[in-house]
């Protein structure tokens, strides 16, 4: 996957000193109190807020360069390392020329939440079993982001539809789901890098992005937020080559014979594509 220019400058500016602490918390000691000590190059020290400087060379660098140089990693790797622990862009000054959340678009969407995503990037990347870097650019390419509930509120990027997913389970063990009050009824949220004219399409965006992870094919993918016709419909007229990968289950078949003549379809191996996903990922 390419990661943005955006992604990378927040990256750089990660919170190292946590990171090191708790991924390779025998590679070092503390010296100060926010500062450790690197076991191999006694004279290379983090601070937390600093990056790194190993005095005996005079060098320093930022996070990235530090797993790269020291730790082994690739630059994809140490990116998706780092990201739960790297600023927002916003945090950093680095505007986004995009709308803002309103509701002039006649979709009611929840009211984002005031800080970090911690909530939905750990139920994401934990539970749902995403690539941090996936959820990361969701969140910087505003299709993403966490509300005053914490749930999850994917976006379309003309804020005209909006899938909202609960993090926390119910007394009953239910997650709660819906879509935000006075969605278009025919628009829906699709993650589309590359711009592609392919489709795959979904019951949601988890469904949708966890497909993406395990197909890693140039297409977009698309969520219907549920099994609807008319944004079906609407979607058929966006892209040249739809294909229908709705859940595996009796009213997935009764969409797809009903609605989706002509169309192919893949049918995941679990009930939907994030179990897929869980499963090959234990």
């Amino acid at each position: 996957m390419k990661i943005s220019e955006t992604t990378k400058r927040c990256c750089r500016k990660a919170n190292l000193y946590d990171y090191l602490m708790d991924y390779h918390p025998t590679c070092f000691k503390k010296v100060a109190p926010e500062t450790i000590q690197y076991l191999e190059h006694d004279s290379l020290h983090i601070t937390r807020g600093h990056g790194y400087h190993r005095f005996s060379t005079d060098e320093s660098g930022n996070a990235i360069d530090f797993l790269i140089n020291y730790l082994g990693y690739d630059f994809l790797g140490a990116c998706e390392a780092l990201l739960p622990y790297a600023p927002s862009p916003a945090e950093l000054g680095i505007s986004e020329e995009t709308d803002d959340f309103s509701e002039e678009s006649g979709c009611h969407v929840p009211t984002p939440y005031d800080g970090k995503f911690r909530r939905i990037f750990a139920y994401l990347t934990h539970t749902k079993k995403l690539p941090n870097i996936v959820v990361q650019k969701l969140i910087i390419d505003n299709l993403l982001y966490e509300d005053t509930r914490h749930n999850c509120v994917f976006i379309n990027k003309h804020k005209t539809f909006a899938e909202i997913k609960g993090t926390c389970p119910d007394e009953s063990g239910k997650y709660y789901k819906a879509n935000a009050k006075d969605s278009s009824p025919a628009d829906y949220w699709c993650y589309n890098p590359s711009k592609s004219k392919k489709a795959y399409v979904c019951e949601s965006a988890i469904d949708a992005l966890s497909l993406m992870v395990m197909r890693n094919e140039d297409a977009a993918y698309v969520s219907m937020g549920g099994l609807q016709p008319q944004k079906l419909e609407k979607i058929l007229k966006d892209f040249d080559d739809v294909i229908i990968a709705v859940d595996s289950d009796d009213k997935a078949d009764e969409f797809y014979n009903t609605h989706c003549e002509g169309l192919a379809r893949e049918i995941p191996y679990e009930k939907d594509w994030n179990d897929d996903l869980c499963v090959l990922t234990m």
